[in-house]
């Protein structure tokens, strides 16, 4: 509403009134205690980050003390991204702490598969403690269900996990990680065990689980500020007739991937199960 707003001229009515809203929301799911709350639906989980688009900046400043911040702003975004999915019949919506064995068991007690993607980003704004535990957590449980299940497991990993590595990247490449003194490699240091994790549990457990590596997805419905990855925030940029901020030389290289062929991955993993064991990057 607020950017629909300003884009409109009338922008000081159009911010007040986004602001006053995302304050109430803000308000209302600001307790979280912290919790993992996950969007599970079918095995795919959507993690609570980032929202409220235009209000980012502003609650950030206020309140940059509450880890739980990128809850509160994701809620309203995870659900809203799901509105043309809610009515369907062959979809239910389950949402739960990813941690949670019990539940998680009960919610896909008669699934014929999972994919397991809830995680927590790149600890940019704090939380590197949160990150590390319920990503690693949360894998452990989702391998757990998945075997006492005995269904197929597609385990979403990600290209942070090369770190340092030098690039074209291949699956069986060596991990060159930066140093543990950087919360910056949190996340890449949990999507690293939870792979150990899960590859040791098919070896050992007979566990049917394939592994992803997802390179930057992007598309439709993507968070607008860096939560969404650099291309949400190169083009909001270039809507609101800024100049793109490009770090060092401007020559570094990147893969994106299409968010649709993201999906295709997934899918893809999720009806082959003869891919157990494996590591798969999806990139372009």
């Amino acid at each position: 509403l607020g950017r629909a707003a300003v884009r409109g001229g009338d922008a000081q009515r159009g911010v007040d009134e986004y602001l006053v809203r995302a304050q109430v929301l803000y308000n209302r799911l600001g307790d979280a205690n912290g919790q993992a709350d996950v969007v599970n639906a079918l095995g795919v989980g959507y993690e609570r980050l980032g929202q409220l688009d235009a209000a980012v900046d502003h609650f950030e400043r206020a309140a940059a003390q509450r880890e739980q911040l990128g809850d509160a702003r994701g809620a309203a975004r995870s659900l809203r991204n799901l509105a043309g999915m809610l009515e369907h019949p062959s979809f239910r919506f389950e949402e739960l702490d990813c941690r949670d064995a019990a539940r998680l068991a009960e919610a896909f007690a008669d699934c014929d598969a999972i994919a397991h993607l809830a995680a927590m980003k790149i600890p940019r704004y704090g939380g590197a403690l949160e990150t590390l535990a319920i990503n690693v957590d949360g894998t452990h449980v989702a391998c757990d269900v998945a075997l006492a299940l005995d269904v197929p497991l597609v385990l979403a990993s990600t290209s942070d996990v090369y770190g340092n590595a030098k690039p074209p990247f291949r699956e069986d490449d060596p991990i060159v990680l930066g140093p543990p003194g950087s919360r910056r490699w949190s996340y890449a240091a949990s999507k690293y065990f939870d792979e150990h994790l899960a590859l040791r549990m098919v070896e050992e457990r007979g566990l049917q689980c394939t592994i992803l590596r997802f390179f930057n997805c992007y598309g439709p419905r993507n968070h607008p500020t860096w939560w969404g990855g650099p291309l949400s925030v190169f083009f909001e940029d270039l809507l609101d007739g800024k100049d793109m901020e490009i770090h060092g030389d401007g020559k570094q290289t990147r893969s994106f991937t299409f968010v649709s062929d993201t999906v295709d991955g997934v899918v893809r993993a999720l009806a082959r199960p003869e891919t157990s064991g494996e590591v798969i990057n999806i990139g372009n």
